[in-house]
């Protein structure tokens, strides 16, 4: 059984059951599959397994996951994810190109352009771009495909990073 599955999410009244399978938070639903459910005692949500389904490793694996998307998206609807990105490099920069379309040249021969999600707010200031979502999830796989467009070189210190990474060179052999 899993350990993170079996506590409480803490609710803070911002939840509303709809029915045995689906939740409301703040306007957005969350929906779990049949061999899961939702109960809620005194404002805490617990998800739980249907007992002919709790001995196949599958749903047993998958319970804990569903309790941590769900927390980080009770998390999230109070307090908003954000993570920092920098451009770094001679001539690359990161600039709108419209609503949800940016524009990155990041020494290419040719601009890239990467959309970003609606529910992502973002705001860009001297090639530091700022993204800031309620979904934890979808902004990190939109932090991923920013820097999968582009190797970063930590010799040349060129690329897209985190703020405050730490890259580290490869250890030169020693004869």
């Amino acid at each position: 059984m899993s350990k993170i599955g079996k506590k409480g999410i803490n609710t803070k009244n911002i939840c509303k059951l709809i029915n045995d399978f689906s939740l409301l938070v703040k306007k957005k639903k969350f929906v779990i599959e049949k061999p899961f459910y939702f109960i809620i005692k005194e404002n805490k949500i617990f998800i739980r397994i249907d007992k002919k389904y709790r001995n196949i490793k599958k749903y047993r694996s998958m319970w804990g996951t569903f309790r941590a998307n769900l927390n980080n998206l009770i998390l999230g609807c109070h307090k908003k994810f954000k993570k920092i990105m920098k451009v770094e490099g001679i001539g690359y920069y990161i600039k709108e190109k419209y609503k949800g379309l940016l524009e990155i040249n990041c020494g290419y021969s040719h601009f890239v352009y990467v959309k970003i999600n609606k529910n992502i707010k973002y705001k860009i200031e001297n090639n530091i771009i700022t993204l800031r979502s309620f979904d934890k999830s979808i902004l990190g796989m939109v932090c991923q495909t920013i820097r999968k467009k582009f190797k970063k070189s930590p010799y040349k210190k060129k690329g897209i990073f985190f703020l405050g990474e730490k890259v580290f060179l490869k250890t030169k052999k020693k004869k």
